[in-house]
């Protein structure tokens, strides 16, 4: 696996580890097997007064209350007891698992804080070190998700085998979903707008529905999700006029979605917008040809030429130059490492540029069957040389050594054997 400028975000997501475990359901830390030292080892919140009884006392006994009332009286290190002593008092089933909930978070969050505390201040480090840093995530990543097995072991022992947290969670996505959908129609009526997040969500559940009958084959499966889609679709053209229909299909589509791969450009609205139109134009367009026909790569080719005059035309031909290196995934690894060692933009272009000019070259040589094997391996050779020292004097040398590390084999495919 290439370490690539995902590495900050994965890092972040072990930095926030706690954070990002409290949001799952589940549960499980080292424990092994003795799990019942888990349902014993719950940190009492108050002190417990002489006469509250021991947390030895059998599951079965149920604290008596009197007045004057003292939580105390409910503590126990047994999660069994505390549950019992809740539901003893009167407590809402609903306040009795929010108490819970809450309670086997604490428990377990120190684990996890322990976990991921020692990521802490090795940011370069780790970014030098790939192998180093895909070990760590793989580590990591297992012994949170333990973490989150071993709290859903102790949460199904207090709940009947029930997630305590089910039902909040089912409405919450459901909420999620309806936001979701409001926020991508933000362009249409309310009422439309509700109307569409409705939609949404029958469509959704006619296909749980359908997936809950047994028997049935993949196949079948892809054509009722096919044949729910195409009702959907149909029933949306119902309501929505052409052009409500055609913004929404635009929103939905993977051109939408251009402006958050665009590395180290800020378009406005208005021409994300409208690049993500001739993109989805070019997009349907190349959905319309046959893969069989025999001019399909000339007119697949025809189509993004002018995809991209359009582009031109529109942003201008600095701003579309940006576009390009934005839209390249070559750039993407280069420009992480210009904003992290804060180099100017102006460095990871020019580096980015050394990079496609030295491609291009290396291209045209393998291409030039008159040269015999020795002289073109010697040009690539010099090529790579030369390349290496235009990069380090671009980015300088700390930057070259990073991004040599994060993305630098393209570097050593360029001498490899082509004859």
């Amino acid at each position: 696996m290439k370490l690539t400028t995902n590495f900050s975000l994965a890092l972040n997501v072990l930095l926030a580890g706690g954070v990002l475990w409290l949001a799952g359901a589940g549960a499980r830390p080292e424990l092994r097997g003795d799990f019942t030292r888990f349902l014993t080892n719950r940190v009492l919140r108050v002190k417990p007064q002489p006469a509250s009884p021991p947390a030895s006392e059998p599951m079965s006994e149920v604290v008596e209350t009197t007045e004057p009332f003292h939580w105390a009286q409910l503590e126990s290190a047994d999660y069994r007891i505390y549950l019992a002593n809740l539901r003893g008092i009167g407590c809402p089933e609903t306040t009795v698992r929010d108490i819970l909930i809450a309670d086997v978070n604490d428990l377990f969050n120190a684990r996890v804080k322990a976990l991921v505390d020692g990521v802490s201040g090795q940011f370069w480090h780790y970014l030098m070190h790939e192998r180093a840093f895909e070990k760590l995530v793989s580590e990591k990543a297992g012994q949170l998700n333990e973490l989150d097995h071993e709290r859903g072991e102790l949460f199904a022992t207090l709940f009947g085998n029930a997630n305590p947290r089910a039902e909040e969670e089912a409405h919450a996505n459901v909420a999620d979903h309806r936001e979701h959908w409001e926020r991508l129609a933000d362009f249409l009526p309310a009422e439309k707008r509700a109307q569409l997040a409705s939609a949404k969500e029958e469509l959704e559940r006619s296909w749980v529905e359908y997936l809950r009958s047994p028997g049935r084959n993949g196949t079948q499966q892809q054509a009722k999700r096919k044949e729910l889609e195409a009702a959907h679709e149909q029933a949306l053209r119902e309501w929505l006029s052409p052009d409500e229909y055609a913004e929404l299909r635009l929103r939905q589509s993977p051109a939408a979605k251009l402006r958050d791969r665009l590395v180290g450009l800020d378009l406005s609205e208005d021409e994300a917008r409208a690049v993500a139109k001739i993109q989805h134009a070019n997009d349907q367009a190349r959905a319309g040809l046959s893969q069989q026909a025999a001019d399909f790569k000339s007119r697949t080719a025809q189509l993004q030429q002018q995809a991209e005059a359009q582009t031109r035309e529109l942003l201008g031909p600095e701003a579309f130059a940006a576009w390009q290196r934005a839209t390249d995934n070559r750039y993407e690894p280069i420009y992480r490492v210009a904003q992290r060692l804060e180099l100017p933009d102006a460095a990871a272009a020019q580096a980015y540029d050394i990079r496609r000019q030295a491609e291009e070259a290396a291209n045209r040589l393998r291409s030039d069957k008159s040269l015999a094997a020795e002289d073109q391996q010697a040009r690539l050779q010099a090529i790579r040389a030369e390349t290496q020292r235009s990069l380090a004097t671009a980015l300088g040398a700390r930057g070259f050594a990073a991004y040599e590390k994060i993305d630098g084999g393209w570097m050593q495919q360029m001498t490899a054997a082509t004859r």
